[in-house]
């Protein structure tokens, strides 16, 4: 899956299929994915969350070396309304038991194309989307990212699912803590789950082999006036589109919605969130070296393409002969990353970061916001 996991992004940056392109199904893209790198580092699933989480500098700073979660110290917002019956996890005998907390499944993930959301990290008065501002410039290219990822959604390949600990009140809840997975349907039947009444298992990419736990969430979650406020995260998103999916991570994640009156908040309860935004920051470095891992497993090119020029910006080395071989490729993946003419406008984004990630005063990442919608998940299992 890892070729599925890198090369879609590039939807986000470069040339795309027309936007009368049908979304690419799984057979036609896969071409030597065997094995699923963990790039990520461990999120303990439980309140017990340790070390410090990439943050920008802004308000944050980053710690390089460490990535592992913990939550962060809560603000006073007030006394706690009263908790629900029946919570998770729980020892009551007569309350739901599961080995998952109640859960949420994205209907909507739509990337904003101007920069009237998510989220200002340069706190200069303004919302920062860069993502969005590229991929509005590349319309005219044929780029359709938000219509290859609700094509995704409805009909089953893209499964985003929240988890909930912890949680007392679906209305005012000072502490609680949220997992974020890749799933998939517990059933052949896919449309029950977008009314929000569907069983979902968890992708095992989601969790670490060596620990797990999951490896993906937010370490400092409240909700007030139900209001759900989630700060502080690593995120794994995936953008389907060239190739099934490429997954990468986010940096400094935020999660901001509406929770339903209605939110079951027992094990394998369902909570269904609205007026979602999510936003975050891709690092320019990560981005360029998972094009250049794609760029190796596609036998047209065999071997990394893109290299640092010094002021933001990577140059693009493809021959003419792996040029010529990749246009024959059955993965359409390496047909457009192997093309001079889409490499040299990949290579020319990076300079078009506008988050600074390390507190050196250089921007090295680019923000991203996206509106959220959620329905009720029940997750059942691995």
């Amino acid at each position: 899956m890892r070729l599925i996991s890198l090369l879609s992004i590039t939807a986000l940056f470069a040339l795309s299929c027309s936007n009368d392109a049908a979304p690419i199904s799984s057979s036609d893209t896969q071409e030597d994915v065997s094995k699923e790198k963990d790039v990520s580092a461990d999120i303990p699933k439980t309140k017990d969350m340790a070390a410090d989480t990439p943050k920008i500098a802004n308000d944050m700073g980053r710690d390089e070396g460490n990535t592992d979660m913990t939550k962060a110290d809560t603000v006073d917002m007030g006394p706690d309304f009263p908790p629900q019956t029946c919570l998770f996890p729980s020892e009551d005998v007569k309350c739901p038991q599961g080995p998952y907390g109640p859960g949420t499944f994205f209907t909507k993930v739509e990337i904003v194309p101007d920069d009237s959301c998510c989220f200002d990290f340069t706190k200069d008065g303004d919302f920062d989307n860069e993502i969005g501002k590229i991929l509005t410039t590349l319309g005219a290219f044929g780029i359709n990212a938000n219509q290859n990822i609700a094509t995704a959604i409805q009909e089953g390949s893209l499964v985003y699912l929240l988890e909930y600990e912890s949680w007392e009140n679906e209305t005012q809840d000072s502490d609680l803590a949220i997992n974020l997975y890749f799933g998939s349907d517990a059933a052949p039947d896919f449309a029950d789950n977008l009314l929000g009444m569907g069983d979902f298992l968890i992708d095992s990419t989601s969790i670490n082999q060596a620990t797990q736990e999951p490896k993906w969430g937010f370490k400092k979650v409240s909700v007030k006036d139900g209001n759900l406020d989630a700060s502080d995260g690593i995120l794994r998103l995936s953008f389907p589109g060239l190739l099934d999916a490429v997954r990468m991570e986010i940096v400094d994640a935020r999660l901001t919605a509406k929770i339903d009156p209605s939110a079951d908040l027992s094990a394998g309860g369902r909570v269904i969130i609205s007026e979602g935004k999510l936003s975050g920051a891709f690092l320019r470095e990560e981005f360029f070296a998972s094009l250049n891992e794609a760029a190796t497993i596609c036998t047209c090119m065999g071997a990394s393409i893109f290299t640092p020029r010094g002021d933001g910006n990577y140059d693009c080395d493809i021959s003419p002969a792996q040029e010529a071989a990749c246009q024959l490729s059955p993965v359409q993946g390496c047909r457009f990353l192997g093309s001079k003419t889409t490499c040299r406008v990949l290579g020319n984004l990076g300079s078009r970061t506008d988050v600074d990630t390390d507190n050196d005063q250089v921007t090295d990442a680019f923000s991203f916001g996206a509106l959220i919608e959620g329905t009720g998940a029940k997750i059942v299992d691995l």
